[in-house]
């Protein structure tokens, strides 16, 4: 065991770039119930003002009371670390139940998605309409509703964990990152945010969408190789139904996913509280309920000991930067930028060369003659050199055109009137669209995209 400020901490859930999550106790109450301490690590939060931003930010969600949310018990101070307090939950994050269900070729239970997003939602609604003592609006928005964040325990309770976290720690990242950077998972955040719109209740339920439909399939809904690729295929939001890929999925499930989903956030939900409501009939008819959700816990994770993979939460974001080029396209230039150097040396190389082999050849002037007594020397004429041809200019390689980015053009976006041309990577963003809402459709014509499986 290891002491840390007034706790013992008892076993490591998980660690990351950011910090790390252990189950802990508290000294001076060995027998009170195990709690999860978060440490974050120093360099983060260098500076003060990112301290007094990251500690209002939980008092902010010490106020969030709801079934729901796993419970912030407070923040404190241990040395030079700062650590969060919260409740500890046995069980294991959405996540990894389905990379199991993969692993074993098993397609999920739609009422499990049902119900476990039912329950988010209604945690984000909750948390997004919260207000203070003199009843202005909190205007919490989670910016990183995924499936390692929420977390099914052993009683089939499910939580969404880290509300408001994801805020304070992008804050303290900018404090050795370039400002006006995007944090979060990119394959969950919702296209106007990539654009450079603020995060809101709209784009916390286009996550959740996300979420549902990677619950329903049991695969990654938007993943590329590189987080530019990824970011194309969030912006061109080619979006096959659920039940496209698991049959099981009902017309009504469909519908709730691709609303969540829409391009046009005028035709999404209003709110989280909404799409709960219309998700909470489907759920009812599926028969799908705690007790099925912590059966499903117990034969998927028997051996879980710990909130969830809290490692994996507290990696660092993947970061897609607004006012410069992501850092894959900074790679391709800073390659195509050492080619040019490698040109321009070459070529000095080769003038240089010329000109030496152009001043061995000219001879080397004749002495003067010695004074003869003959009255009328004539000195031996010099002979003048031939001129060599001057050297041509090597031509500098023009940089390889970078691979393109855009989707594949076999998928057709099912909200979309007509097909989108391939986006550039260094394209101007696309203002949001101002289309009148229209309700959304249950179907949408079949791609030939193949879906990434979730990480193993």
């Amino acid at each position: 065991m290891i002491e840390f400020g007034p706790f013992e901490l008892l076993v490591l859930l998980g660690q990351g770039g950011m910090g790390e999550i252990w189950k802990a106790r508290r000294v001076d109450d060995p027998g009170a119930s195990p709690l999860v301490v978060k440490r974050i690590l120093p360099h983060l939060l260098a500076d003060p003002d990112v301290v007094h931003g990251f500690e209002r930010e939980a008092r902010l969600c010490e106020r969030l009371s709801h079934p729901n949310i796993v419970r912030l018990h407070g923040t404190g101070r241990a040395g030079r670390e700062l650590y969060l307090e919260m409740e500890y939950l046995a069980g294991a994050d959405l996540g990894r139940l389905l990379r199991v269900l993969r692993q074993r070729d098993r397609l999920p239970d739609p009422g499990l998605a049902g119900y476990v997003m039912w329950a988010i939602c209604r945690a984000l609604g909750y948390a997004h309409a919260a207000r203070d003592e003199a009843g202005r609006p909190l205007s919490l928005v989670h910016r990183d509703v995924s499936p390692t964040n929420v977390m099914i325990t052993r009683d089939g309770e499910v939580k969404l964990l880290d509300f408001g976290i994801a805020k304070a720690l992008a804050d303290a990242t900018d404090s050795f990152t370039t400002s006006g950077t995007l944090k979060g998972k990119l394959g969950y955040l919702a296209p106007e945010t990539l654009e450079g719109h603020p995060a809101d209740h709209l784009s916390d339920q286009f996550s959740a969408g996300v979420v549902l439909h990677e619950a329903l399939t049991g695969r990654r809904l938007f993943r590329g190789e590189s987080d530019v690729q990824t970011m194309a295929l969030v912006r061109a939001l080619d979006v096959d139904p659920p039940s496209h890929l698991n049959p099981t999925v009902s017309p009504a499930l469909d519908a709730i996913c691709l609303r969540a989903l829409h391009r046009d956030r005028r035709a999404r939900f209003a709110g989280c509280t909404e799409m709960a409501d219309a998700l909470e009939p489907v759920v009812a008819a599926l028969g799908f309920g705690a007790a099925e959700a912590a059966a499903l816990v117990a034969e998927l994770a028997p051996e879980s000991d710990g909130a969830i993979n809290l490692g994996h939460a507290f990696e660092p974001r993947s970061a897609a930067t607004i006012p410069q080029a992501p850092s894959s396209i900074r790679a391709r230039r800073g390659v195509r930028g050492g080619f040019g150097i490698a040109a321009a040396l070459t070529v000095i190389a080769l003038v240089a060369g010329l000109l030496l082999v152009r001043a061995r050849e000219t001879p080397s002037p004749s002495p003067s003659p010695s004074p003869s007594p003959s009255p009328s020397p004539s000195p031996s004429p010099s002979p003048s050199p031939s001129p060599s041809p001057s050297p041509s200019p090597s031509p500098s390689p023009s940089p390889s055109p970078s691979p393109s980015l855009s989707p594949s053009p076999h998928r057709k976006a099912p909200f979309a009137k007509a097909s989108r041309p391939a986006r550039s990577a260094h394209a101007t963003p696309t203002p949001l669209p101002t289309l009148k809402p229209t309700p959304p459709p249950t179907k949408s014509v079949r791609g030939g995209a193949v879906l990434s499986p979730l990480d193993p």
